[in-house]
């Protein structure tokens, strides 16, 4: 069993998580401290960094970033500020060790995730990040994918 809390590829470390698992939040926390990063990469828009750092800050205090949507001003977005998240324990780390922190993703437009069916996530302690993600990497293959 691999046990490396991350997939590597050159000299990127990543976590694909899922959304307010705690058990991907201890992975990024051990993933961390094996690896001490130059960088930390988030999973949110930019236009929201100053917002997201100053609630990861008012922690333990439960915060909900609201903010307009690019090119529909008057629909919302939410991003829960949810301390069990992988996404926010990131920031929280990288914020605690002085590490710095960049925002990639882009700001869409009338973002709706995808309902899907998402495997129990404490399974990682038993056949570790690898395995767990190429086995759910087949099945959403295998059940979500586009028809062509």
């Amino acid at each position: 069993m691999d046990t490396n809390p991350y997939i590597k590829f050159k000299n990127i470390y990543v976590i694909p998580t899922f959304h307010s698992r705690i058990e991907f939040a201890k992975l990024v926390r051990t993933a961390f401290f094996k690896v001490f990063p130059d960088l930390i990469a988030i999973e949110l828009p930019s236009n929201v960094k100053e917002e997201i750092l100053e609630a990861v800050e008012r922690l333990p205090f439960l915060s909900l970033i609201g903010y307009a949507d690019t090119l529909n001003p008057e629909k919302l977005n939410y991003i829960p500020i949810d301390p069990g998240d992988s996404i926010i324990e990131s920031i929280r780390i990288g914020l605690e060790y002085n590490t710095p922190i960049e925002f990639i993703d882009l700001s869409v437009t009338e973002y709706l995730p995808s309902t899907v069916k998402l495997p129990d996530d404490y399974a990682i302690n038993q056949i570790g990040l690898s395995e767990f993600h190429q086995k759910i990497s087949e099945y959403f293959d295998k059940n979500y994918s586009k028809k062509k």
